[in-house]
Formats: C-alpha cells, sequence, structure tokens
C-alpha cells in the first residue's frame, strides 16, 4: 500500500523546514505519491522541488488569487477569505476537485500536514465526498493559544481538531510536549517525528581562532520566532569584539537587528549549511520568550535544531526554559544557553568545554534526531498505518 494523496498548505520544497523534513525522512517514497495538494498562498512562495513539482497541484481560493486582491483591495479579499462560510466553501470545492482526481480510486490513502484549518476542513469534505483513510502529521500547531496557564482553542476549531485527529488512522507529532496535549485533550496516541541531519562525523573542538573576539553564526528564517532571541544576543556583543553573522533567505535585516557587530551573510543553501557552519565558533539556535508564541516555542522542534546539533561545531541556545528544543538538548547537555551563569563566550573558546558539549551533541544525534532514527519511525507509523 502507498500514500495516494499528500494534503497541506506547504509543498515540499527546499526553501523551509517542513520541505526539507518531508525529503529527508520520505526519501524516494515521495516518487510513489500521486498527487501533492497545495492549499492557499504560501505554497507559491515556496515552490515544490524538483521531486514532486510535476506532481503539485495548488488550489488557491477565488479571494485568495492577485486578480481579486487587485480589484477589491488586500484588505477586503482577506476578510472575506477569513469568514467560516468561505472556508468551508473553498474547501468543498477544493475537495471536489481533488475527487475528481481519483474517480476510479475507491479508497484514498492520504498523507496531511495541517498547518491551517483548511487541511482539516478539506479532509473533512473529501471523506464526506469520497472513502478514505489518513496519516495525520501535525510539524507545528498554529491553532492553539497559551492562556491563562492551559493550552486552549476556539470552540470551533477544538471540534474541528477532535473529528481530524480522531478519524485519523495514524498521528505523528512535532514533539512530546504537543503529543501530551493531544492525548489529554483528545484522547489519542501520537508519535513524534520531526527534522532529522546525521552528524558529519568529525568534532570542531578547537574554535577558529579567527579574530579577537567569538565568532558566531545564525543560519534561517530572521522572524518574529527568532528576532526577539537574536536581539538579546546582539545585546551581549554590542561594542565587543564578538560577532554575529547572519545567514537568511530574507533580502534584508530587521531594524531591531541594526547593530555593528551583527553582519549579514546572504543565503547558504541546504547543502552547505553545516560547512559553512565549520567556520565560525558557534552557531546560534534562537527561540521566541514572547508568549504570544509560546505555542511555537513549547511545542515546535526546528529542523534547525538537528542541522546544528550535527554540525560539529559548539551550539548556542537563546530560548525559556519551557521550549521543546531547550528541553531536549538539555537533557544531553549538547550545547550552551546564553542565561547560564559564567562569561558564555569565555565558555564557547575553552576547548576542554567544547570537547564535552561536542561529544554530548553528538550522540543526542544519533540517538534521537538522525535521519535513521526518524525513518525508523516514519516506517513503523505507515506499516502500522497499512495494516488497519
Amino acid at each position: 500500500m502507498k500514500i495516494d494523496l499528500y494534503v497541506s498548505e506547504i509543498s515540499v520544497s527546499d526553501f523551509h523546514g517542513g520541505g526539507l523534513t518531508l525529503q529527508r525522512i520520505l526519501g524516494d517514497q515521495l516518487n510513489e505519491i500521486t498527487q501533492y495538494a497545495v492549499l492557499g498562498m504560501f505554497g507559491l512562495s515556496y515552490p515544490p522541488n524538483e521531486q514532486t513539482k510535476k506532481k503539485t497541484r495548488h488550489y488557491i481560493g477565488i479571494f485568495e488569487s492577485k486578480m481579486a486582491r487587485a480589484i477589491m483591495g488586500n484588505r477586503l479579499a482577506y476578510w472575506i477569505n477569513r469568514r467560516a462560510f468561505m472556508a468551508r466553501f473553498r474547501a468543498f470545492w477544493t475537495a471536489r476537485k481533488i475527487a475528481t482526481s481519483f474517480e476510479s480510486k475507491e479508497t484514498l490513502n492520504v498523507l496531511v500536514i495541517p498547518q491551517s484549518v483548511q487541511s482539516l476542513l478539506v479532509i473533512e469534505a473529501l471523506g464526506r465526498i469520497k472513502k478514505i483513510k489518513y496519516i495525520t502529521w501535525f510539524m507545528d500547531d498554529h491553532l492553539i493559544r497559551f492562556n491563562n496557564g492551559k493550552w486552549v482553542y476556539s470552540n470551533v476549531t477544538h471540534d474541528l481538531m477532535a473529528f481530524h485527529l480522531r478519524n485519523a488512522v495514524f498521528r505523528f507529532v512535532i514533539s512530546d510536549v504537543l503529543a501530551e496535549i493531544y492525548k489529554e485533550k483528545f484522547k489519542v496516541s501520537s508519535s513524534v517525528l520531526y527534522g532529522p541531519s546525521d552528524h558529519v562525523g568529525h568534532l570542531n573542538i578547537l574554535p577558529c581562532r579567527l579574530g579577537e573576539g567569538c565568532r558566531l553564526a545564525y543560519f534561517g528564517a530572521v522572524a518574529a520566532w527568532q528576532e526577539d532571541a537574536l536581539i538579546s544576543l546582539m545585546d551581549k556583543i554590542r561594542g565587543t569584539h564578538h560577532s554575529l553573522t547572519i545567514y537568511s533567505s530574507t533580502k534584508k535585516l530587521p531594524a531591531g537587528l541594526n547593530c555593528d557587530n551583527v553582519i549579514y551573510g546572504g543565503f547558504v543553501g541546504g547543502a552547505d549549511v553545516k560547512h559553512e557552519m565549520s567556520k565560525y565558533d558557534a552557531v546560534v539556535l534562537p527561540v521566541s520568550g514572547l508568549s504570544n508564541l509560546r505555542n511555537m516555542s513549547e511545542i515546535n522542534v526546528a529542523t534547525k535544531m538537528s542541522e546544528c546539533l550535527s554540525s560539529g561545531t559548539m551550539v548556542l541556545v537563546i530560548a525559556p526554559d519551557y521550549a521543546a528544543m531547550r528541553v531536549i538538548i538539555s537533557k544531553y547537555k549538547a550545547a550552551l544557553f546564553l542565561d547560564e551563569p559564567g562569561d558564555i563566550f569565555d565558555k564557547i573558546l575553552d576547548g576542554k568545554v567544547r570537547g564535552g558539549v561536542l561529544v554530548n551533541a553528538k550522540r543526542l544525534v544519533l540517538e534521537e534526531c538522525s535521519v535513521a532514527v526518524m525513518y525508523r519511525r516514519w516506517n513503523e507509523g505507515l506499516a502500522s498505518f497499512c495494516s488497519n
């Protein structure tokens, strides 16, 4: 048995963590999927890779289109598109289109990677039109919020999540935290699956020592989830000999990171990231401490975590105590933390400290973050799905 249909707001792209995760874990299994149904505009911003491009179909709602926004204006088109009735209509229209593509197929085997309510609605609508069974994989949960010490959904979203999770044949989630939330709220079990990366093999125990200070680098997006953490590091290095180079696909760094000690390095492709990391004394893993982003920080495990830990280079984590990535890394003592006691930059340059931390990081990668580990978990879930 194979997966017939992929449904998500994200494409299998080379330019974001979700796409890289899919490629590293599923590998050649991606070739067996008949159609990649990508919902909404985000998938156009991060186009599919060569492997999946010919099988990808973009389903764009009429009020999401550039033409509608040009005629009506962005604000009005956005408002209409966000109405509940429009979301359900768009989901029904998409489901009908998908079902037409698989008229001869009695039962559709589906992999769903929900990024918004739209995926949930499309799967619900498709299930009313055609017999389906599906694996759902929550690489994050943008619908949940942390209010008054509790994880909550709106009433409508809670019901959609309950229906979606309980009707899935198998469930993958990004972290143990999210697995526990779903178990408590919806009485379902899940398997943890996040972005892997294989270790380079060697350890950069000696610092680069290419300048007077500590040379740090960050590779990845510079958005709300990273910015406040990066600013806290910038404040520590401002006016010192230490430097931070940021490599990102963004054309310009946010104004909040305007500092002589912060350098914009441009974009580095995924294949070259670890080589570039080796040129620095440490690579930075930033996670926001903002309360409105707690659903991201406490629940998510970024693909970047495995890449940093597997690079053989020291990792400097900037994250609140509750962050999922900090919890994983702390268990192995596999990185240094910006808020730990002592001069963090002296520690980064200390060969003895580096040696111990880098050995721990390699062990973490081998035991929990490698492609082999995640591939095995995926195939165990797929086998369970096929047997039901």
